[in-house]
């Protein structure tokens, strides 16, 4: 009898991740149909992008001189 329940609950493990493995697809294209792909079309077409503007943020900076005391200054 143990033996019986051994082999039925090996292949049950066997079973339910199979199950699982496809639950988790479904979830998964769920997930980005419903909340991803909204989302990336209305931060497309909602107008604001990332594009810089004319100004750059760059600072000139003077040259870091390459002795070996200027560089066992630095701290």
């Amino acid at each position: 009898m143990r033996e019986i329940w051994e082999l039925m609950w090996s292949r049950f493990k066997v079973i339910a991740g199979i199950v699982g493995d496809v639950e988790a697809s479904i979830i998964a294209v769920g997930f980005y149909y419903t909340i991803l792909v909204p989302f990336g079309l209305l931060a497309r077409y909602s107008g604001k992008t990332l594009k810089q503007q004319d100004k750059v943020a760059w600072l000139e900076r003077p040259l870091v001189p390459s002795e070996l005391d200027a560089a066992k200054r630095q701290g």
